[in-house]
């Protein structure tokens, strides 16, 4: 109801995120059009990763994009106060107080497309591949919560470090392209050092060509880790805070 306020900003998020689905796909479509193949992806396959990576996108934005940029405003206005205050485990209320519902309708767009990806493949994904990779999209969004929450809470140490949120989406982007492209001590880097590939490579790989039954319980156990280590790192930085009233 709140968002609804505001139609035409509405409009314009929508058009504005389906131009960037647009640029991101222009620039597969015209290497495939120069080379049918790249690191064993085809035009294909490489829609279905695209397909993943934006419904990966799209739920992040429902879920935590708007607290995460507001992470800087809140503890210098003094509003992470009140968040402690509450009755309520801290963190989550800091992470995921506010959902956004404008995004519902993007996931709706990147679902058909992702659907009309599938359906141009020489054989469709059987139930196992459609379940393992449901599965490891679940893993690749707590991985992505987690990464990102590590830079957002460095805001109650540092009271504004919202300029480092473009250092994170340097290393984010590095998760946005399958990592069989990257030489080989970068693939080791994004899969295990800051695993972003977790994000989507990996369950985009296990949908459209299977994948090692190393990533299949490898993942949800680092995702685990790093959602442990994200509420050890809360209490351990909420030692550095100090509120409005002190």
């Amino acid at each position: 109801m709140a968002e609804a306020e505001y139609r035409t900003n509405i409009l314009v998020r929508v058009l504005g995120d389906i131009i960037w689905y647009i640029t991101q796909l222009s620039v597969f479509e015209v290497l495939f059009y120069h080379a049918p193949q790249i690191a064993g992806w085809n035009i294909h396959s490489m829609r279905v990763f695209m397909g993943v990576l934006f419904i990966s996108d799209a739920c992040y934005m429902i879920l935590f994009h708007d607290n995460f940029e507001h992470a800087s405003a809140s503890v210098r206005k003094g509003e992470l106060d009140f968040v402690m205050l509450k009755p309520i485990n801290s963190q989550f209320m800091f992470s995921c107080r506010k959902v956004n519902a404008v995004y519902l309708i993007n996931l709706g767009i990147v679902i058909c497309y992702l659907t009309w990806a599938l359906g141009k493949l020489p054989a469709l994904p059987g139930v196992t591949a459609f379940l393992g990779t449901f599965l490891l999209m679940i893993a690749g969004l707590i991985v992505l919560y987690s990464l990102r929450f590590f830079f957002a809470g460095l805001n109650v140490i540092l009271t504004n470090a919202s300029s480092l949120t473009y250092v994170w989406y340097q290393f984010y982007r590095l998760g946005n392209r399958p990592h069989a492209l990257y030489p080989p001590w970068l693939r080791w880097i994004v899969l295990t050092i800051f695993p972003v590939g977790l994000i989507v490579s990996v369950p985009a790989t296990n949908l459209v060509q299977g994948t090692d039954s190393y990533f299949v319980w490898a993942s949800p156990v680092v995702a685990g880790l790093l959602l442990w280590l994200s509420s050890k790192y809360w209490n351990y930085i909420l030692r550095f805070y100090s509120s409005a009233s002190s």
